[in-house]
């Protein structure tokens, strides 16, 4: 579906960015609730 394809995408973005900076964690799971609700 839409949705695990954007999730997907999401997620391969992000432990990108969490390896560079593990501080985001709470910024990562904001952004997904968010995409979720849609």
């Amino acid at each position: 579906s839409e949705l695990l394809k954007i999730e997907k995408k999401i997620l391969l973005h992000w432990r990108k960015y969490l390896k560079d900076d593990k501080k985001d964690i709470f910024e990562f799971e904001k952004v997904v609730k968010h995409l979720l609700k849609k």
